[in-house]
């Protein structure tokens, strides 16, 4: 499986594009997770956001992606269904944050 952790000022994190594409679901459901259960991400850390262009758009239109830190990610990927394609990718997530701790970021 692909990348699914990056590093932003020495920490780990993923975001609402991963996640989506990771469990084969469409990024705008990952972000309505996200707002239904803002305030339960938020315990878990500041639920920052940047603004991307579209990778669809050919007019500029931006879209709100989510970066989010391991408990983040863990905590609105337990909200999906469990499907066989949610499953595994839950599963290579939080086997990529483990491996990014025993090596110390």
């Amino acid at each position: 499986m692909k990348k699914l952790i990056f590093n932003y000022n020495n920490k780990a994190f993923t975001d609402s594009t991963i996640i989506a594409e990771g469990a084969g679901v469409e990024h705008k459901a990952v972000i309505q997770l996200i707002k239904n259960h803002y305030n339960d991400v938020s315990e878990f850390g500041k639920v920052a956001f940047q603004m991307i262009p579209s990778p669809n758009s050919t007019t500029g239109r931006k879209i709100k992606v989510y970066r989010l830190n391991e408990q983040q990610a863990t905590f609105v990927i337990l909200l999906m269904k469990n499907t066989k394609s949610v499953v595994t990718f839950k599963k290579e997530l939080i086997k990529q944050f483990h491996f990014i701790e025993l090596l110390g970021g």
